[in-house]
């Protein structure tokens, strides 16, 4: 049943487009106004979905048939080909396929004629929906890819000034992506999904997850010669979950096996709801065991259906690609009924395969450049067991130490080009937030961007990378789902192999128990370094004081695991 304040709401915004359109009509013909009538359907068409009537679109369609006369009048192709695509976007909606199709096209000639590529991708997306609501699959995959094409070629426009070309990505181009991934794993008791269609979504969601930094960044990402590491690794399982409107999927790497494919009945709303709770429970309790059922939901549609094949191929590394709200979700926190999953395993993240390059870390040449804040800064309160954590990591390392004043951008420079340290371990305060501006760390007197860690980090003077940079005291924004963009934007901008960092803040003195344990790993030879931040983690679940998820769970590896 409607609930009687929407059928208000919307009656009211009715009459309000009405008296709109009437005061467009006493304009004089321009673009601006064929521009603003467009717009105006638009916001109709949003509030219909909001009180969720099922009216018809006959007074919309016919000022869509005025707009587009008047396009055409103004010999504006691009305004004429959004009438056209808007009427095929109505006709969509009425379930009038042949019509939405004839409009849709129409739209996508004169859009490719006049290239205008932001608009021929909504175009070839809208026929991908309309052929496939007709049963024309095949059809339906060629415009989606298609769309995916064209969205590829703009990729480099996403910081463009043009304001009807910039447009927002969980609105505009998340969707394509994930209809497309969703069609080709749709499976029913007849037929399963091709392992073509199983390895394109696999890709389509290495592609989502660059174009996701693409966004962050506002610039393209470099990521030439890079090597697609699950091929090189015999004991690792890469896991993608992928989240669609109505189910989980997930698709799964293996050494030396086809790409495997099962599917969870676990509805978009149901799973953001989950990951809210865990964060909640993990992130501010420390004492409530609540978050565990649902550790367990996410475990049995995650891990559980692939336990035969992690046995049997004797896997000893998870590495996940995680999607959307659940990379700010430690996966080590998942529980089969009576382990935590990093009891069984070492994790890693990584927002795309082909963004790190794989290389052990050499224990004997283990030189560390520390920097670091025990002192309060900038309204941030003091770390004082960061001397601590300095403490033991110069009991197992080589290492240079910048505490408090002398943690400073230029002295952190200077460091970096005099030599070439393999890891740099940087113990203050940071931020990861969803936009660029909003990730950051904090130094004795300023805050470094992640434009400014990756122009500190690359500017040394030897061609060694960094193989690990740890950041022991950094968060994600409360109450922002995609602030973890912020975590695998420090990793990829960084230029080092791998980051690790808290996706919440924990007090300092259980972080330097963690990261005694870390070095001590880290000194030993034959050791990966997710299996160390493994041993780590479970140092702190061992004992009494810091069992609870909220000490340990909040470090994540991201990047190259080895």
């Amino acid at each position: 049943m409607l609930d009687s304040r929407k059928l208000s709401d919307w009656s009211k915004a009715t009459q309000l487009s009405l008296q709109i359109q009437d005061r467009l009509d006493n304009i004089p013909l321009s673009s601006a106004l064929v521009y603003t009538r467009l717009n105006l359907v638009d916001g109709v068409l949003r509030l219909q979905d909001e009180a969720e009537t099922q009216t018809t679109s006959t007074d919309i369609i016919q000022g869509l048939n005025q707009t587009l006369e008047e396009a055409q009048s103004l010999n504006n192709k691009r305004l004429e080909a959004q009438a056209f695509g808007k009427l095929g976007t109505v006709y969509e909606r009425e379930k009038q396929w042949s019509k939405a199709q004839e409009f849709t096209e129409s739209a996508l000639r004169i859009a490719q004629s006049t290239n205008d590529l932001d608009l021929a991708y909504r175009f070839e997306w809208q026929l991908g929906r309309l052929n496939y609501a007709q049963g024309q699959t095949e059809n339906a995959i060629a415009a989606y890819n298609n769309s995916i094409q064209i969205l590829n070629t703009l990729r480099t426009d996403l910081t463009t000034a043009n304001p009807e070309i910039r447009f927002t990505f969980q609105d505009s181009i998340n969707p394509v992506y994930r209809e497309l991934i969703s069609i080709l794993l749709a499976s029913d008791t007849v037929a399963t999904p091709k392992p073509e269609n199983v390895v394109q979504a696999r890709n389509l969601i290495e592609s989502l997850q660059l174009a996701d930094l693409v966004n962050f960044f506002q610039a393209d990402c470099d990521i030439s010669n890079l090597a697609q590491i699950d091929e090189l690794d015999p004991q690792s399982a890469v896991i993608y979950p992928i989240i669609l409107n109505d189910r989980l999927e997930v698709i799964v790497s293996l050494p030396g096996q086809s790409l495997k494919h099962y599917a969870s009945p676990l509805k978009e709303s149901q799973l953001l709801q989950i990951v809210a709770l865990m964060q909640q429970e993990l992130s501010t309790s420390t004492g409530s065991n609540r978050y565990l059922p649902l550790a367990k939901r996410l475990y049995d549609a995650i891990v559980r259906p692939l336990e035969p094949d992690l046995a049997e191929y004797h896997i000893e590394n998870l590495v996940f690609v995680l999607d959307g709200s659940m990379r700010s979700l430690p996966m080590s926190v998942l529980h089969d009924g009576s382990q935590f999953l990093v009891e069984k395993y070492a994790i890693a993240l990584t927002p795309g395969l082909q963004l790190f390059k794989p290389e052990a870390l050499k224990a004997t040449q283990l030189s560390v450049l520390v920097g670091g804040l025990t002192e309060s800064r900038q309204g941030f309160e003091g770390l004082p067991n960061v001397q601590t954590e300095v403490n033991a990591i110069q009991q197992e390392t080589r290492s240079e130490v910048l505490l408090n004043d002398a943690f400073l951008e230029t002295t952190l420079s200077q460091q970096l080009k005099e030599k070439p340290f393999p890891v740099v371990h940087l113990a203050t305060h940071g931020e990861f937030g969803s936009r660029i501006e909003e990730t950051f760390l904090l130094t004795w007197d300023d805050r470094i961007s992640v434009n400014g860690l990756s122009t500190l980090l690359q500017q040394r003077n030897n061609n060694k990378a960094i193989e690990l940079l740890i950041l022991s005291a950094c968060r994600t924004a409360a109450g922002d789902d995609r602030a973890a963009l912020g975590l695998a934007g420090i990793a990829v901008r960084s230029g080092a192999r791998s980051t690790l960092a808290s996706l919440w803040y924990i007090n300092d003195e259980a972080t330097s128990h963690l990261m005694e344990t870390l070095y001590q790993g880290l000194s030993q030879p034959e050791i990966t370094k997710a299996e160390a931040v493994r041993q780590a983690q479970l140092s702190l679940l061992k004992s009494d004081r810091y069992s609870h998820p909220y000490y340990w769970a909040p470090f994540v590896l991201v990047g190259n695991w080895l």
